[in-house]
């Protein structure tokens, strides 16, 4: 049978505990979860010490901003990007509907916030 899943936002918790996710596979080097960010939400710039991210858009846009050096990708449904670890990024869903993305990372999984950085200009 099919499981349906009903997620909910949490507007006072911190970014990564307010989206709506759901965690498929977790393991101790490898977890796949289903991301959905809301309209014009964005994750904080971040990276990973270990971890590699396989993202694949679902629906919507997904907008992957990255550092050193800077560079943007937008993906739409079908499409993917690898970020590598230690590699300063955000996503961000620039459009005005909820955007879903499918999150693959290998390796530990940590995340390493507090990173003060420019605004990307427009490419």
């Amino acid at each position: 049978t099919t499981e349906i899943y009903t997620l909910s936002l949490h507007d006072a918790l911190p970014i990564w505990e307010r989206q709506m996710h759901e965690d498929l596979i977790q393991t101790a080097d490898a977890r796949v979860s289903a991301i959905v960010l809301q309209s014009r939400e964005q994750a904080p710039w971040h990276h990973h010490t270990e971890s590699v991210e396989h993202l694949f858009c679902l629906m919507g846009a997904v907008e992957i901003q990255l550092q050193a050096p800077a560079h943007r990708i937008r993906l739409q449904p079908g499409q993917r990007y690898t970020v590598l670890a230690q590699r300063v990024h955000r996503l961000i869903n620039p459009s005005d509907n909820p955007a879903q993305y499918l999150l693959v990372q290998g390796g530990r999984h940590d995340i390493v916030e507090g990173l003060d950085l420019p605004t990307l200009k427009a490419c």
